[in-house]
């Protein structure tokens, strides 16, 4: 009996640790993709304004929360137009405006909205590639020598984005890819940052000035797939 008890009591406790360690593991490791809206509240607080937009850096709507019923009926109708949340924060005496989209995550009895990418807007506190991580915490492991590093313009401004996706993958990086659903290639994907730099910024070092952070799960083939669309392959500026 008194072996019966001991094990039921390991198995409980082995059942909770099982448990602990699945909740931890449903965000990748920069800690905010694939966490809940809940989870995000509990983080960043509530959020101070709505971001509605239609076509990157050239369309889009920002809205006061305490506004959002007047303007529910016209955009929010619209599945195709995401409603993102925007949360002011400050960090190592700068202010950030992060910006986080969700997307329905109906894999649980009862469907939840999760962080799928996420925004992080420097542009009115710049700081130089090299002090990034003190500034946005979940670039700290972007830094490391053997990430990868691929150059491109952004289309829509045609500033230069220098993107450092990590070396470690995960079956949920390619979920929150693929909209929490199972992906349909074989991809290995991770997380990656891209890293867009000031206006007038013409070379990629550690003394480039960074004006937005976009955080969002990718992969090597992804990006080497992108090459016809100016995305070259480069060497990681924090490797020297």
């Amino acid at each position: 009996m008194n072996r019966l008890k001991i094990f039921a009591v390991m198995a409980f406790f082995g059942a909770l640790f099982t448990a602990s360690q699945l909740i931890g593991e449903e965000h990748l490791q920069d800690g905010m993709l694939g966490l809940t809206m809940e989870a995000i509240h509990g983080k960043l607080g509530m959020p101070k304004d709505y971001y509605l937009e239609e076509i990157p850096y050239r369309r889009y709507w920002l809205y006061p929360v305490e506004e959002a019923s007047q303007v529910e009926p016209k955009f929010w109708a619209d599945p195709n137009v995401p409603r993102d949340e925007m949360f002011p924060v400050e960090r190592a005496g700068k202010k950030l405006l992060y910006r986080l989209q969700y997307a329905w995550d109906k894999s649980q009895p009862q469907a939840v909205q999760k962080v799928k990418k996420y925004w992080v807007y420097l542009k009115e506190n710049p700081v130089e590639l090299k002090d990034l991580a003190s500034v946005v915490s979940e670039f700290a492991s972007g830094v490391k020598a053997d990430v990868l590093c691929f150059k491109s313009h952004q289309l829509h401004t045609n500033r230069i984005v220098v993107t450092f996706l990590l070396p470690e993958t995960s079956e949920l990086a390619g979920i929150i890819a693929n909209n929490f659903r199972e992906p349909a290639d074989t991809n290995q994907w991770g997380v990656s940052y891209e890293v867009i730099l000031c206006d007038g910024e013409e070379e990629v070092s550690l003394k480039s000035k960074v004006y937005e952070v976009i955080i969002v799960p990718s992969n090597k083939r992804r990006l080497l797939g992108f090459k016809k669309l100016g995305y070259n392959e480069i060497v990681n500026p924090f490797s020297s």
